[in-house]
């Protein structure tokens, strides 16, 4: 394998020819094992975004060099669109906070704006991660701007998948309450009237936990990208994060402020994972429902009702590990934090894991359950 040397006031390193990451991700890649703990693909197009925003904002005050600051943008714009996914070696948990994260993208960026100008990676005195990428933020406002972000974002998605969701259990519900006749009655236990009354609740405590999804990542909404903002050390370059800030909202299409506090980050961070945890308790106990729905019909499982209860079954235990994945983020938050506007690595994680898991397992119970249209069950008509 070809390697290039790259060297810090540390000494030496050899570094991958082909890598667009560099020797400061290497060097805590060694001091910080891997948590096991991978970075979701939405949270590094969020950290893309953050670094787009902040390069068009250093370009707009003059803090960046014209040519340089095109290209910092252009990179990022690649790992928007998917490119470069297997250089991010960093995880969430490698350190006490994002900045291993957060070096290991401003190294990609750096590194592939040496190529566009045809550059050898490794020449930081070119193009510099630190000065150049990572100019005018702190690590942990990129982190804590990135969940915003991501979780913006995936929270939406989530309330769609909810809309289909709600919309497959209404449609399953009319077929149910048509059992309800004296004739069909006596043939059949209670089971269908009452899964159809629990198909109407569910579908009502799930609207509500979309309100309450809408109305806690609404709050995640404030942007810190540098010490500045928060008072801590001197503006040189004054309107930086209220220039990202604009930029980021018109990349997004999210409504964002700029913080000229630097408030913490956690309440709103632990309300969205409180509202999740409440959606996990109702989904979970909907699957029980439907399985003991299916036992008390006591008839067979036709094959296509037989995927739906296994989905039942892996959407229920997704729910417990949103639940349990809740309680680490509340513990993790109760924690302080140098930096006001620092959140831990593992709530970041844990707030992106289980987004992702009520996604995925909501989207396959759906499909599922569409797909078992033609079975002859009551339960599942």
């Amino acid at each position: 394998m070809m390697i290039r040397i790259e060297q810090d006031e540390l000494g030496a390193v050899e570094v991958p020819a082909y890598a667009y990451y560099g020797i400061q991700t290497l060097r805590a890649a060694e001091v910080y094992p891997t948590a096991g703990t991978p970075v979701h693909r939405a949270f590094i197009a969020a950290m893309a975004n953050v670094k787009i925003a902040a390069a068009k904002a250093n370009l707009e005050i003059g803090a960046l060099p014209q040519r340089i600051g095109n290209l910092i943008v252009q990179a990022a714009e690649e790992i928007l669109r998917g490119k470069h996914s297997k250089h991010f070696i960093a995880d969430y948990s490698q350190s006490a906070s994002g900045d291993i994260l957060n070096t290991n993208m401003n190294e990609i960026l750096a590194n592939r704006a040496l190529e566009f100008l045809l550059e050898d990676k490794g020449n930081y005195s070119v193009v510099n991660p630190e000065l150049h990428a990572n100019l005018g933020q702190t690590s942990n406002g990129v982190m804590s701007a990135s969940l915003q972000i991501a979780a913006y974002r995936l929270t939406q998605d989530l309330i769609k998948s909810l809309q289909d969701l709600i919309t497959e259990l209404l449609y399953k519900k009319e077929p149910l309450d048509q059992l309800q006749t004296p004739e069909i009655s006596m043939y059949h236990s209670g089971a269908p009237l009452w899964l159809s009354r629990q198909f109407e609740d569910y579908g009502q405590c799930i609207q509500s936990d979309m309100t309450r999804l809408d109305k806690a990542v609404s709050q995640m909404n404030t942007i810190c990208l540098n010490s500045a903002a928060m008072g801590r050390q001197p503006d040189h370059h004054s309107g930086f994060n209220e220039r990202a800030t604009s930029h980021l909202q018109e990349l997004t299409q999210i409504e964002l402020f700029a913080s000229k506090s630097g408030e913490p980050s956690y309440h709103v961070v632990v309300e969205l994972s409180s509202a999740l945890k409440g959606l996990a308790v109702n989904l979970s106990k909907l699957c029980s429902d439907i399985r003991l729905g299916a036992s008390l019909e006591q008839i067979d499982i036709h094959p296509a009702n037989g995927i739906v209860h296994e989905k039942a079954v892996s959407l229920s235990q997704s729910a417990f590990q949103v639940m349990g994945l809740d309680h680490s983020i509340s513990l993790a938050a109760e924690i302080g934090m140098p930096d006001r506007n620092a959140i831990p690595p593992i709530i970041i994680y844990n707030v992106m894991e289980s987004l992702s898991l009520l996604i995925n397992g909501i989207q396959s119970f759906t499909l599922g359950a569409r797909g078992s249209s033609n079975s002859s069950s009551p339960v599942f008509r």
